[in-house]
C-alpha cells in the first residue's frame, strides 16, 4: 500500500497536467478554437485538482479520508470493525439499514443490527471478513421501516483508528429490481389470472424432474379443466368467462404449498406441478378443488364444474410423456361425465371400454342414415382419445383428422339433404350451422400441423361441440320433424 501511495503522489502534478490538458481539448473542440477566457482556464484547473483529489480519496481511505468520504458520497455507508464487527461509521443514509434497536439493547454489532434476507449471515460475514475487496454484491437486506431492499454491496479493507476495518458500500436498486421483476412477470405470467404460463413451465420443468430425480421425492402432476366452459363464453359473453376464470384461479390457489406451482396452460384448462407429492395425495387435492368448484354459485352462470386427471411422473418417462397420460386422464374424465378424478394409473388398468363415448337412446333421430352416420363420428371420437392413450405418431393422427373432416363433410351433405327433402323449415340456418362445424375443424387441423393443439382437442370437440353442441342442441330441433314426416309417408 505505502509504495502504490508514494508512487500516486509523485506522480500527482503529472496527473493533473494530463487531466487539465485533456480537458482543455475538449473546450477548445466545443468552442471551435474560438478565444478561450483567463475564467475557463481557471475552472477547467480546479475540475482537475478535484477530479484527482476525488480518486486519492477513494483510493487510500485513510481516517481523515474515511471521514470524508462519510460526510460526501451518498448512499448508505458503513465502517466495521473486521474483528468484532461493531459498527464504528456510518452515514446519514446507512443509518436506514440499521434496525430500531430495543429499550434494553446496547448492541452496535453488524450482524445484531442489519436483518440480511437474500444471504446467511455467517456466509455474508465470512465472504467480507477474508476477501480483501467485493464489488457488486447483489444483496437483500431490511431496513428500519421492515421494507426489503435491494442493494449492489461493495467492500473494502481499511484501517481507522489503528483497527482493521472493512468499508461497506451500498447502491439501492430496488427500482431497477421492480423494473426487471415486471418485465419478467410479462414473460412468465398469465395477465388475465396472474398465474404462471406455459412459458414458465417450460422454463421449470426438466429443474423439477432432475430435482426429483436426484433426491428421490415424488412428484405428481393434475391437470383442471372447468367443464362446458365455451358454453359459458358463448350464453354469457367473454368478459363473464374472464371472471369465472379468474374465480378458479383463486380457488386453486388456496391449494397450493410452498413447493407447488400453479400454471394456466391456455383457454379454460391449470395444471398443477406437485414436488412431494404422490399419487394418492395428489387425488386427494383434486377432489378438494372439485368440490369446492361444484359448490360455487355464481350470480350471472350458476353452478359449474370442473374434471380433473392426475399422475405421478415415472423417472424413466420425459415430460411429454408425463403430459400425454395426465391429458388422456383429464379427457377421460370428461367422458365419463364430467365433474370427476381420474388417474393416468387407471386408465392404464381398466379395459379400453371403460373410456369410451356409448352411443344413447336419446340420441336417435329417427331417420338411420343421419343415426349411422352420427354413430360413426362417435367412434372416431374414441379413436381420438385412444391415439393419446397410444401415443399414436404424428403422421397417423393427422390421417384420422383428414378422415374426420372428409366423414363430416359427407355426414352433413346427407343431413342437408334429408332435411331439403322433408321440407324442414330451419333447413337454411341448418345449413349454415355444418359450413361453420366444416371450418372450425379445418382450422383445428392447421393448428395441430403448427404443433399448437393436441390430438385430444379432436376428441374434445366432437364431445363438446358436436354431440353435446350440436346433436343435442341443434339437431333435436328436427327429431320431431323427421318422426312426423315419416309417419306422415
Amino acid at each position: 500500500m505505502k509504495t502504490n501511495k508514494s508512487l500516486i503522489l509523485k506522480y500527482i502534478p503529472v496527473i493533473i497536467i494530463i487531466i487539465f490538458l485533456i480537458i482543455f481539448r475538449q473546450v477548445i473542440m466545443i468552442n471551435e478554437f474560438k478565444h478561450i477566457l483567463i475564467w475557463d482556464m481557471i475552472i477547467i484547473f480546479i475540475i482537475s485538482l478535484l477530479t484527482i483529489g476525488l480518486i486519492f480519496l477513494i483510493a487510500f481511505p485513510t481516517e481523515k479520508r474515511l471521514i470524508k468520504l462519510f460526510s460526501k458520497i451518498q448512499g448508505p455507508l458503513l465502517l466495521i470493525n473486521r474483528e468484532n464487527l461493531e459498527i464504528l461509521l456510518v452515514n446519514e443514509d446507512g443509518k436506514t439499514l440499521i434496525r430500531n434497536k430495543k429499550s434494553n439493547e446496547k448492541t452496535s454489532v453488524l450482524t445484531d443490527l442489519i436483518e440480511l434476507i437474500s444471504y446467511d449471515i455467517d456466509y455474508f460475514i465470512n465472504k467480507i471478513k477474508t476477501e480483501d475487496k467485493i464489488d457488486n454484491l447483489e444483496i437483500d437486506i431490511k431496513n428500519d421501516k421492515g421494507k426489503e431492499i435491494s442493494f449492489l454491496m461493495s467492500s473494502k479493507k481499511a484501517k481507522y483508528k489503528n483497527n482493521d476495518c472493512i468499508l461497506l458500500v451500498f447502491f439501492d436498486i430496488t427500482s431497477q429490481k421492480q423494473v426487471q421483476e415486471k418485465m419478467r412477470s410479462l414473460t412468465v405470467r398469465d395477465q388475465l389470472t396472474g398465474l404462471y404460463n406455459r412459458h414458465f413451465l417450460d422454463e421449470i420443468i426438466e429443474e423439477e424432474m432432475q430435482r426429483a430425480n436426484r433426491y428421490n421425492f415424488d412428484l405428481s402432476v393434475l391437470i383442471l379443466d372447468l367443464d362446458f366452459f365455451k358454453k359459458i363464453n358463448d350464453t354469457y359473453g367473454h368478459p363473464v368467462g374472464d371472471i369465472i376464470l379468474k374465480e378458479t384461479a383463486n380457488l386453486a390457489s388456496n391449494h397450493l404449498r410452498r413447493s407447488d406451482f400453479l400454471i394456466r396452460l391456455g383457454g379454460e384448462e391449470f395444471l398443477f406441478l406437485m414436488p412431494h407429492t404422490n399419487l394418492k395425495e395428489a387425488r386427494i387435492v383434486a377432489d378438494k378443488i372439485r368440490k369446492e368448484i361444484e359448490e360455487l354459485n355464481h350470480p350471472i352462470v350458476g353452478n359449474f364444474t370442473a374434471s380433473f386427471g392426475v399422475a405421478q411422473w415415472n423417472k424413466k418417462e420425459s415430460y411429454k410423456e408425463l403430459y400425454e397420460r395426465v391429458d388422456a386422464a383429464l379427457y377421460s374424465a370428461k367422458e365419463a361425465g364430467r365433474n370427476r378424478v381420474n388417474s393416468a394409473e387407471e386408465l392404464v388398468n381398466n379395459e379400453e371400454s371403460d373410456f369410451q363415448l356409448k352411443w344413447k337412446e336419446e340420441w336417435n333421430s329417427g331417420n338411420e342414415i343421419i343415426d349411422k352416420q352420427h354413430k360413426n363420428l362417435v367412434n372416431m371420437a374414441n379413436g381420438f382419445l385412444m391415439l393419446t392413450i397410444n401415443k399414436a405418431d404424428y403422421d397417423l393422427s393427422l390421417k384420422k383428422i383428414e378422415e374426420l373432416h372428409k366423414h363430416m363433410g359427407v355426414h352433413f351433405n346427407s343431413e342437408a339433404d334429408i332435411l331439403k327433402e322433408t321440407n324442414y323449415i330451419g333447413y337454411v340456418e341448418h345449413v349454415k350451422i355444418h359450413n361453420n362445424i366444416l371450418k372450425e375443424i379445418n382450422d383445428m387441423k392447421e393448428s395441430f400441423e403448427k404443433g399448437e393443439i393436441k390430438i385430444t382437442s379432436f376428441f374434445t370437440f366432437i364431445l363438446d361441440d358436436f354431440i353435446v353442441g350440436h346433436i343435442l342442441d341443434e339437431d333435436t330441433k328436427f327429431f320431431e320433424h323427421i318422426n312426423n314426416y315419416k309417419e306422415r309417408s
